[in-house]
């Protein structure tokens, strides 16, 4: 989640910041449900096979044809923020000695700076901009669960995604373990209830600690 370079292509549009292990998190995440839908062979979400691209991309709008060239048209998004106590310890060495999640210094914090690069991606495919949010790994939930970002709804498009964060963000204990299981489990129940392709964004600040329970989620 570490902020990088901006890098500006010929063909205009926004800036691309390489937030590597974010934007790689996110395909990643993309090319396991793909596996998922072929393993289950179901048709209704047959899409073809991701490829390498050799060369880096410049602006938003040169990713977004990349994945329309993917045969990605449209997809529902689902963002689940990590607040375990990890996100504390790395804040020492890589965000001035603050928490990864402070919302105090005035300027984004490495989640808020994720969460808008990975948006700005992927909204434009996002018919409904009825967006899913949860959170893990803080000491009501630990490792067994998530919780909502809201009670009883989605939030509404992007800015409502961020806006609650910075809300619920300074209030949260943070504990652990990191487990993405609690969150892989419920964007399949959101899958299951909207019939729609949804792409899940898991947004971490380190190593999963409970490997094997993620994997049996996943596959």
């Amino acid at each position: 989640k570490k902020g990088g370079k901006k890098k500006r292509g010929g063909g205009g549009g926004e800036s691309v910041e390489t937030y590597g292990p974010t934007i790689l998190f996110g395909l990643v995440a993309l090319g396991v449900y793909y596996f998922m839908c072929e393993r289950r062979r179901d048709q209704r979400f047959s899409l073809p096979r991701l490829r390498a691209h050799p060369e880096p991309f410049h602006s938003l709008s040169e990713v977004q044809h990349a994945i329309r060239l993917e045969g990605l048209e449209s997809c529902e998004l689902i963002f689940a923020i990590d607040f375990t106590k990890s996100n504390t310890w790395t804040g020492v060495n890589s965000f001035g000695g603050k928490c990864l999640h402070d919302t105090t210094s005035g300027r984004d914090n490495p989640y808020q700076r994720a969460m808008r690069v990975v948006a700005r991606t992927l909204e434009a495919f996002d018919d409904d901009h009825m967006i899913p949010a949860f959170g893990f790994g803080d000491i009501m939930t630990k490792g067994q669960r998530c919780f909502p970002f809201y009670p009883d709804r989605s939030c509404l498009g992007f800015d409502d995604v961020l806006s609650r964060y910075n809300d619920i963000a300074p209030s949260i204990e943070m504990s652990g373990p990191t487990n993405f299981a609690p969150v892989i489990r419920k964007a399949m129940e959101v899958v299951r209830d909207t019939k729609s392709f949804h792409v899940l964004v898991i947004i971490a600040d380190g190593q999963v600690s409970s490997e094997r329970e993620t994997i049996d989620a996943i596959v």
